[in-house]
């Protein structure tokens, strides 16, 4: 009797976590800059207990939970982009417009901002792996059919959360400065009961 590969036992797969993530940092101009991210974190666990009936234990089917978060981080330097109006203007001894609007813009401080969304999901009882395509984020169901358990507790869930920052300032004469930031968020949960929160 020869040896067969086919043979070998390696168990049952219960639990997968994977990880994914990808930053782009393009060079629009020397005053713009944009810094897109996204990562996608999935881990599924192979539920196997459950209530004793005439046939065994009732199996659960698979518990899915993932988190995806996109990101995009503006810097936007005024200064850099007033400066070529003051450039336009060192020559002139003059009241010039260009050199005021140059003077003025250079005390303004780079604009940041930051603009985020994140998804969770929880799904549970489902009767197979969802698609790829859903383990990566890129869609927000997972198309699988599920076990019903009969369990209150057990119910898939979804939380979609957006937040944009920005902050800036403003030079001031004898070294004084403010600094000025602005906050937005907003949530949204779906399960048992749906709710939004601005």
């Amino acid at each position: 009797n020869g040896f067969a590969f086919t043979r070998l036992q390696f168990g049952r797969e219960t639990r997968r976590t994977q990880t994914a993530s990808v930053r782009y940092s393009p060079s629009l101009s020397r005053w713009l800059r944009i810094d897109p991210s996204y990562s996608a974190n999935y881990t599924e666990q192979l539920e196997t207990g459950g209530q004793r009936t005439q046939l065994g234990s009732v199996r659960k089917g698979l518990t899915v939970n993932l988190s995806n978060t996109s990101q995009a981080r503006i810097n936007l330097n005024l200064p850099s982009m007033f400066q070529a109006f003051t450039r336009k203007a060192a020559r002139d001894t003059t009241f010039s417009i260009l050199k005021l609007v140059g003077k003025a813009g250079g005390a303004i401080q780079a604009i940041q901002g930051n603009v985020t969304r994140t998804k969770t999901f929880h799904a549970f009882g489902l009767t197979k792996r969802p698609s790829v395509s859903y383990q990566f984020g890129l869609k927000d169901s997972a198309e699988v059919s599920s076990v019903n358990t009969g369990s209150g507790t057990r119910i898939n869930t979804r939380t979609i959360r957006d937040q944009a920052q920005a902050s800036t300032g403003i030079r001031l004469p004898l070294r004084f400065q403010v600094n000025t930031t602005a906050n937005i968020s907003q949530s949204q949960d779906i399960g048992n009961t749906r709710t939004q929160n601005d």
